[in-house]
């Protein structure tokens, strides 16, 4: 049982860290976002947002599933999640916004 659990470490750690590293990136392109305005800031945004559900994969994937493959499951998961979740509900609100303005 122990084996078990210190095979396992390595990707464990390996996973954290590049959680990590995403979750920061996506706090860093959060703050820039503040900085900036326009179509940049809302680029930022997407990007940021896009960092954190990386980093949300990457634990479940790796920290959680202890995959081998945690990369490619969280690059995977990640993807589907932004693609199915995420850009649906930011089209969605580009059509809101579209149609709201038009009504001013």
């Amino acid at each position: 049982m122990r084996t078990d659990v210190a095979a396992g470490l390595e990707r464990v750690v390996a996973a954290t860290r590049f959680a990590m590293v995403a979750f920061v990136a996506a706090i860093v392109l959060t703050g820039v976002s503040i900085v900036v305005s326009g179509a940049a800031q809302t680029v930022l945004q997407y990007l940021a947002t896009l960092g954190f559900v990386l980093a949300w994969a990457t634990t479940s994937s790796g920290v959680y599933g202890r995959s081998e493959t945690w990369l490619r499951g969280a690059c995977l998961k990640s993807l589907k999640w932004w693609f199915f979740i995420f850009a649906p509900v930011g089209v969605l609100n580009l059509v809101f916004t579209v149609a709201n303005s038009a009504q001013a």
